[in-house]
């Protein structure tokens, strides 16, 4: 009897740990120093002037997305770098130059229909903007980093002056899956570059990082929420975020 009530015990135990899905998947390579966070999302979004609440309860993962022209207490779609999509209508954005060499935005992302893609030039990523706002997407212009799993020229490594000692963080895709991609502990850029290739990721797009741009979050199991990095007072800088939805 107590054999038995022991086996259905067991089975009860296993059967709740095949019906609780993770809504993020988070890995470390700690021989890397990075961290992977894999949604298990049903669609994604660009949310622009108000990051999403924790209340939301759809919404499994949030980080900001494309740069933030200037620090204005007033929200403009023209003070996100590079134009963009949200919720299907296209933006205009600002103009995105940071060093000498013109590297800028030199791609972006989009997702509609249920699919997304990664651009390593501007005129492959403004087209495809356009389709994302006719298809009802999302998408944003930023640095591409490495595209179809070979290195791009980027700001940071073009430029000494961008190779500080920091968290860096990623739109990627590893083993055919969409993810998102930080350091661990800080360290300069062309330190966190090489661990991206040695995992062998085939798409990174940069995302906007430093205090206030870093404050992001994701969603538990069991519907909590943990932040990945804390809130900073700069965070009313903040203008778009890219959202996972469950």
């Amino acid at each position: 009897m107590k054999r038995t009530l022991f086996f259905l015990l067991c089975l009860l135990m296993l059967t709740a740990c095949e019906t609780v899905e993770n809504k993020v998947d988070v890995k470390t390579y700690s021989n890397l120093n990075l961290r992977v966070y894999t949604p298990q999302f049903s669609a994604i979004g660009l949310r622009c002037q108000t990051m999403p609440g924790k209340e939301e309860e759809s919404v499994i993962y949030v980080a900001e997305a494309a740069f933030t022209e200037a620090r204005l207490d007033t929200f403009f779609h023209a003070n996100i770098d590079g134009n963009h999509v949200s919720d299907g209508v296209w933006y205009e954005g600002a103009p995105c130059v940071e060093t000498p060499q013109k590297v800028g935005n030199t791609g972006g992302f989009v997702w509609y229909n249920g699919a997304y893609q990664f651009f390593a030039d501007t005129a492959s990523a403004e087209q495809a903007l356009r389709l994302a706002a006719e298809n009802g997407g999302m998408g944003f212009r930023q640095e591409t980093i490495i595209h179809k799993g070979k290195y791009v020229r980027n700001t940071r490594t073009e430029n000494p002056r961008y190779n500080r000692v920091e968290i860096y963080r990623v739109l990627a895709e590893l083993d055919g899956r969409l993810c998102i991609i930080e350091n661990i502990d800080p360290v300069p850029f062309s330190e966190f570059l090489p661990a991206l290739q040695a995992l062998q990721v085939t798409e990174a797009l940069y995302m906007d990082m430093g205090n206030g741009w870093n404050y992001s979050w994701y969603r538990l199991a069991d519907g909590s929420v943990r932040e990945i990095h804390p809130v900073h007072y700069k965070c009313r800088y903040c203008t778009n975020w890219i959202v996972f939805y469950m």
